[in-house]
């Protein structure tokens, strides 16, 4: 598992996972470039053999977490979905059911994944952060964080940084697989509503 970390002005380190298709490569350059920070491998993503889960990072060692802020980020399902076919992560059990049509793509994914995936994904990413921030609020949340973490970054300065390893496509679903995948992962999009609606917003993942 990728992730990035450095020392901050309030004296805690802080420790960044990167979940893939999160904006996390835009997330440690900021990091990077203003607030210290130096990248790291805590892990490796491990095929899961019965797909029971989309991904498998390795749990950081504790000597990795314990004592640090640990943050990440999580993106809503259906544009997950819809940005992991577009980039294509290799060693992932989703390379397994890829296909050059999405839509084939996505009827694979209903067909051979456990209901929730993502769900899991978002728990093996989050289950020792102390902050997990929302792709639909990148710049909000992690303004949040580095005031957190007592780094002077003004919120201007994190717009003018430069998006990165963007989709180079944008797919379109076929209504009927798009609505079959809201309710595969009707755990994970409420997971990731209720999370918006602690913080003021009534939702931002589609649950229709």
């Amino acid at each position: 598992m990728m992730a990035t970390h450095g020392d901050t002005p309030s004296g805690k380190d802080y420790l960044f996972l990167r979940m893939p298709r999160t904006a996390s490569s835009w997330t440690q350059g900021v990091l990077v470039k203003h607030c210290n920070g130096r990248v790291i491998l805590v892990g490796h993503d491990a095929l899961a053999p019965d797909l029971s889960v989309i991904g498998n990072p390795l749990v950081p060692e504790v000597k990795y977490w314990r004592d640090r802020y640990v943050f990440s980020f999580i993106r809503e399902p259906i544009s997950w979905y819809r940005s992991w076919w577009s980039r294509r992560i290799k060693y992932w059990p989703l390379t397994q059911l890829w296909d050059s049509d999405f839509n084939t793509f996505i009827a694979n994914v209903l067909k051979r994944t456990a209901p929730n995936s993502l769900l899991k994904l978002y728990h093996q990413y989050g289950q020792h952060a102390d902050f997990v921030g929302r792709y639909t609020h990148l710049h909000d949340d992690l303004k949040s964080v580095l005031d957190v973490l007592g780094f002077d970054v003004a919120k201007a300065q994190l717009e003018e940084c430069p998006a990165s390893n963007t989709s180079p496509t944008k797919p379109v679903y076929d209504e009927a697989l798009r609505v079959a995948l809201v309710e595969k992962e009707k755990d994970s999009i409420l997971f990731y509503n209720t999370l918006c609606q602690k913080r003021g917003c009534e939702g931002c993942a589609p649950t229709s």
